[in-house]
């Protein structure tokens, strides 16, 4: 594995989570064991911090995530007589994989240490657009590979709760850091005591945090609505909502649903990172499957 993937890991790792969650893994168990079926779906499932494996009373469990270690960590944590529910896949809904994203980090990186000191914000810019460029070819035939993953009609219950907001995130993290190293370092060598300063460095950053918002508007839509095919009942999505703004990613996914899908919808309160006083407010909706009128249909 990349260092560098490993590192941005690493800060992507609550280690308090599970006790942080606690109260919000109680409520959307709940909320999933109230819809009728056999088999469940949680996409995203990472260590399953935000859900209890061992309450959820399906006869079949399939975690789906692009980290296998994490998934097959939450199962090795059940009783034996449960663990035998439980199947994991190892995929990504988006088509991009962590392979993918590890080569990402270390072209960008490559790059830039052979530019050295004579590259310019412009050229970064180019970098990171090319670098993208290739990133999102992995999304094309997106909807052909979902009716792979995702068969129509598999699963009674599909959940995918607080992926949306993830889908591109360390991405946007990662070019985050490598933009304001670079910065700090032509500062370092060209100012020599001066108020020089790299014109570029905001611009170079929202160029690449609007391509990846334009990604996630193309991919939400066809994930919701390869999940609304693959269910037999009902599909759950949580998404980050705060009543003062909209987080990335978790906005495209209501909106979505809400246009298409009309849900039932609930509120519940996410405690994310305790000491830091970081609470989510989370919108779940649920979607009966046999209420979707599809748009091809109206």
């Amino acid at each position: 594995m990349s260092d560098v993937y490993k590192q941005l890991q690493e800060k992507f790792i609550l280690p308090n989570a599970r006790e942080d969650w606690s109260e919000y893994r109680t409520s959307l168990t709940k909320l999933v064991n109230a819809q009728a079926g056999e088999h469940v779906l949680v996409i995203g499932a990472g260590r399953c911090n935000d859900i209890e494996l061992s309450d959820l009373h399906f006869d079949r469990i399939t975690l789906m995530d692009v980290d296998e270690a994490a998934m097959r960590e939450a199962v090795e944590e059940l009783s034996p007589e449960f663990r035998d529910r439980v199947s994991v896949r190892c995929a990504s809904v988006t088509g991009i994989e962590e392979a993918d994203v590890m080569a990402f980090c270390d072209r960008v990186l490559n790059r830039v240490r052979s530019l050295g000191t004579g590259f310019t914000a412009a050229r970064l810019a180019g970098c990171m657009h090319e670098e993208l460029d290739r990133l999102e070819d992995r999304l094309s035939g997106l909807a052909n590979r979902l009716e792979t993953l995702l068969p129509v009609d598999t699963y009674d219950v599909i959940v995918m709760n607080g992926v949306c907001s993830q889908l591109f995130s360390m991405l946007l993290f990662f070019i985050r850091s490598v933009v304001a190293s670079v910065s700090d370092a032509i500062v370092r060598e060209t100012s020599s005591g001066s108020d020089a300063v790299f014109p570029e460095q905001v611009n170079v950053a929202e160029i690449a945090e609007k391509r990846l918002s334009e990604m996630n508007v193309s991919v939400i839509p066809i994930v919701n609505r390869a999940i609304i095919r693959a269910t037999r009942k009902t599909a759950i999505f949580g998404n980050e909502d705060p009543e003062d703004g909209h987080v990335e990613g978790a906005y495209h996914c209501i909106s979505d649903v809400r246009e298409n899908y009309s849900p039932e919808e609930q509120t519940l309160f996410w405690t994310f990172h305790k000491a830091r006083n970081v609470i989510y407010r989370m919108t779940i909706q649920i979607v009966d499957k046999g209420g979707v009128i599809w748009k091809e249909e109206r």
